[in-house]
């Protein structure tokens, strides 16, 4: 009769801990594209609610970014207003930043001559 150890090898635990490290990246990478993408509706909403405080009339549905780009807790989008030439370009609040509602965006100045 054998008088075996009882336990785990080590080949047995590095299996186990890559499983699980592999399963936990998925998980993470699935919330970070659930929250991206809850963002997003909630921010195209937003556009749409503030359109309508400021008496715009739109063409079409707001279009925002996936994510925050920047961090800032704002979202980039793009609003197509009848009787405007020009997309107008807004930031509104991505819906896990603390932030709320929309605002126009500032031009960025390019510094080189």
């Amino acid at each position: 009769m054998h008088n075996r150890a009882r336990g785990f090898t080590l080949i047995e635990l590095m299996i186990v801990v890559g499983i699980v490290g592999v399963l936990g990246v998925l998980v993470l990478y699935g919330i970070r594209r659930y929250l991206a993408s809850d963002s997003q509706a909630s921010a195209e909403e937003s556009a749409r609610i503030w359109a309508s405080k400021m008496g715009y009339e739109l063409q079409g549905s707001p279009v925002c970014v996936e994510r925050d780009t920047d961090g800032d807790g704002y979202v980039s989008c793009t609003l197509n207003v009848k009787g405007q030439a020009q997309p107008m370009a807004l930031d509104c609040a991505a819906r896990w930043s603390g932030n709320s509602g929309c605002r126009i965006q500032k031009p960025v100045y390019n510094s080189h001559y």
